[in-house]
């Protein structure tokens, strides 16, 4: 299934879109984990409680593979957060669904949401090339995959892993490592600073672990 991606984050790394289908995937059961994403989703939205359930509410893995940015052209991409032992070297992109050696970088570990460089937006053709942009010519990266599809990885540069969210690409027994949310309208503050936005129904929080 294909999801249109509007805006991204790092929380472990979260990501925003627009989705094709809406099916759960099994519960979230690392309780430690959890709490934290939805206290710390809690804490940014308006009222002080999300709608969402960051522990069952997630997309199902086979929904969350595969995302194309639409008519627009362009997907805004934000860092909500990142709470991860190796924050400092994570990055964060996308890949060719049909060569994962085939990436785009668009965050490396220190970036933050106070950080410019921790808001890019990707840009497409709409037939497989892709590239990032900032405010500058030096921010303008780029790359063509073999179709208007793409994946999300999170790489691990102290581990030398990387997880894809396609889960039949993971090194572990085929683990999800990334789950989705879809907005419900709720206010939201991605700075959490009480300036509050509709976190919608065409973005996306991805949560890379």
């Amino acid at each position: 299934m294909k999801k249109n991606f509007a805006t991204g984050v790092l929380a472990t790394i979260v990501g925003i879109g627009f989705c094709a289908a809406t099916v759960q995937a099994a519960p979230l059961t690392d309780k430690p984990l959890n709490n934290w994403l939805q206290t710390q989703m809690d804490l940014r939205t308006d009222g002080g409680t999300s709608s969402v359930d960051f522990g069952a509410d997630m997309l199902s893995d086979a929904t969350d593979t595969a995302w194309e940015i639409t008519a627009t052209g362009g997907s805004v991409n934000a860092i909500i957060m990142e709470f991860a032992g190796y924050a400092n070297t994570n990055t964060f992109g996308i890949y060719d669904l049909n060569n994962p050696n085939n990436f785009l970088q668009i965050f490396d570990g220190p970036a933050t949401v106070a950080n410019p460089s921790g808001k890019k937006t990707l840009y497409t053709d709409g037939l497989g090339t892709y590239h990032t942009y900032w405010n500058s010519a030096a921010d303008n990266d780029q790359i063509t995959f073999s179709s208007g599809s793409f994946g999300y990885y999170l790489g691990v540069a102290a581990t030398g892993n990387t997880w894809y969210s396609d889960s039949s690409l993971n090194i572990d027994q085929q683990a999800d490592h990334m789950f989705a949310y879809q907005g419900t309208g709720d206010q939201f503050s991605i700075l959490n600073n009480g300036a509050y936005a509709p976190w919608t129904p065409n973005e996306y929080v991805l949560a890379f672990e």
